[in-house]
């Protein structure tokens, strides 16, 4: 262990990390600076941790206070090691609420220790959402073209810019055989949202209409925005009050009926919807040229210099995984493969 408390190093990096506009390459450095760390009380396994939390650059600030509170915890009883961290405690206090990074959070490949392989269109319909210029998303494609991946960066833009709103994941694929219809759904949704158990639903799934208006009429009590995720709306299998009561909440958001409410329908087919209020987004299958700008990304977080040509084929390599993976997998293979195309790119061609 250094005779030094080792945070303090990790916070000057961060204090520099204001002024750069792309944090990937600090974290990459915050890393090297944090191996082989390693105390008895778990603060090294403490650091890497926050030293993740550095990618998403809007938590800067929070990362900076939790890193005092783990200072201030984990320090030893020591005058001068105290008075470094209260020098840290005032830093903070004068320089985070004021800090400010101008990256585009849209533009997402890395996040919560995922690598994702980010679309334009699909981000530009998210921002729609967000901006409310939009109430519905559809998004369809081929079987692993990465309509349940999207969650990723949803749930990553949650964290970034929608900390006031609520966002539901209703997995219709895993409901199926549950035999789920209206009502339940409904249920769910409502006990999401924190509605007390006392109140009842109309006891009749078919009552598709009723339940919708109820439904609305609690989320509307919110206020805040609310992001409800329907997935697997293209089972043939789902029962048909399932259906009944997505459509109805589509034309409750587009009628502006549930003003905070917005809805992401993954695998959702009906050409005849059309409306201002309603984006659609067609998902392809990745192509090779995705997967050659992700690893573009990697390599950058990576901190590797790297030749097109072994770009190109470790990114051939990529796609073949891909491609081999079940429906059930999908683009989450890239979880797993990842970390082998980093090799790719270390040994080059």
């Amino acid at each position: 262990m250094r005779d030094d408390f080792p945070l303090l190093d990790f916070i000057d990096a961060l204090e520099d990390a204001f002024t750069v506009s792309d944090l990937r390459l600090i974290a990459l450095g915050l890393r090297k600076r944090l191996e082989g760390l390693t105390t008895a009380n778990g603060l090294g396994a403490m650091c890497m941790d926050l030293v993740m939390w550095a990618v998403d650059k809007s938590r800067l600030p929070e990362l900076l206070a939790v890193a005092v509170k783990v200072a201030k915890r984990d320090a030893p009883a020591n005058g001068k090691i105290n008075a470094k961290l209260a020098a840290i405690v005032t830093w903070v206090e004068v320089h985070a609420p004021s800090a400010e990074i101008n990256i585009d959070p849209y533009d997402a490949h890395y996040f919560a220790g995922i690598h994702f392989a980010n679309r334009q269109p699909l981000r530009d319909h998210l921002q729609k959402l967000a901006d409310h210029t939009i109430g519905v998303l559809l998004v369809d494609g081929a079987p692993k073209s990465g309509k349940s991946y999207s969650w990723y960066l949803l749930t990553h833009l949650k964290d970034t810019l929608l900390q006031q709103s609520d966002i539901y994941r209703i997995e219709l694929v895993d409901w199926v055989k549950e035999n789920r219809n209206a009502k339940t759904i409904a249920e769910d949704i409502l006990m999401e949202i924190g509605v007390d158990h006392a109140f009842e639903l109309p006891m009749l799934p078919r009552d598709v209409r009723k339940i919708g208006k109820e439904l609305g009429r609690q989320i509307k009590k919110k206020q805040a925005p609310f992001w409800v995720i329907i997935d697997g709306l293209g089972q043939e299998e789902i029962d048909p009050s399932a259906k009944q009561l997505t459509d109805y909440l589509i034309k409750a958001v587009v009628g502006r009926d549930i003003p905070n409410l917005r809805l992401i329908l993954l695998g959702y087919r009906d050409p005849l919807l059309g409306s201002l209020r309603v984006g659609a987004e067609q998902i392809d299958p990745l192509r090779q040229p995705d997967f050659y700008t992700l690893l573009q990304e990697v390599a950058l977080l990576e901190k590797l210099a790297v030749t097109d040509a072994a770009l190109t084929h470790c990114a051939q390599q990529l796609m073949q995984v891909v491609e081999a993976a079940s429906p059930q997998e999908g683009l989450t293979v890239l979880e797993t493969a990842i970390p082998k195309a980093v090799a790719c790119l270390r040994e080059g061609i």
